[in-house]
């Protein structure tokens, strides 16, 4: 028997060994599923993040071409990370940006933990949120964050998960969402979770007439 989703080319088939999915690849998954819409966001704002990333995280500057006002913008970002206590902390004798590849609950999982501070993972997220409850409450309902704080911490065995976020414009606030301060939030995303990676280990990855 042929599978539907595969029948009707939405998905590519089981995996093969050297094949990995990760967190916002799970995430992609749903969205096939539950018929949701595809990511329509402007490039320049993918630019800006990673320009962010590299700058904060790697001290090099980005290729990509920014604007003046960008620069100032980042500028303005660096200044608040830089003095915020936590964020100080975790960069204090960390790794960043590394990409690995992980075994998780019987496949490949693909991550790219932002600063690894030991038994603390943080990931850094730019943002429009005007404050820290906006900034969680979309962390929470719209992105997912949990589940990739989740698969990092299982992955990596990491005791605690941070989420900064950086405000994008004046006055450049920082947020901070901890994983741990949302256990029960939590448990209804590794339902979740576990169920999109089975998905995957049967199915694969959404075939881009999908997207």
């Amino acid at each position: 028997m042929i599978d539907f989703f595969v029948a009707n080319n939405l998905f590519k088939g089981k995996p093969g060994p050297n094949d990995h999915i990760s967190s916002s690849g799970l995430g992609e998954i749903k969205r096939v599923l539950v018929g949701g819409a595809p990511f329509t966001g402007d490039e320049k704002y993918l630019i800006f993040g990673s320009a962010v990333h590299k700058r904060f995280l790697e001290n090099k500057v980005s290729k990509l071409k920014l604007t003046h006002d960008e620069e100032q913008q980042i500028s303005g970002m660096l200044t608040s990370l830089n003095k915020h206590k936590l964020v100080k902390s975790l960069m204090r004798n960390s790794t960043r940006e590394v990409t690995e590849i992980k075994h998780l609950l019987g496949t490949n999982f693909k991550l790219i933990v932002d600063i690894d501070a030991g038994d603390i993972g943080a990931d850094l997220k730019t943002t429009s949120a005007k404050s820290e409850q906006e900034f969680i409450k979309l962390a929470l309902n719209k992105y997912s964050y949990l589940r990739q704080g989740w698969c990092y911490s299982m992955a990596k065995k990491f005791k605690e998960f941070i989420f900064i976020g950086i405000q994008k414009q004046p006055p450049y606030q920082v947020y901070i969402l901890k994983q741990s301060d949302y256990e029960k939030e939590e448990r209804k995303i590794v339902q979740e979770t576990r169920f999109l990676i089975e998905f995957y280990k049967k199915y694969g990855r959404p075939l881009p007439k999908s997207s």
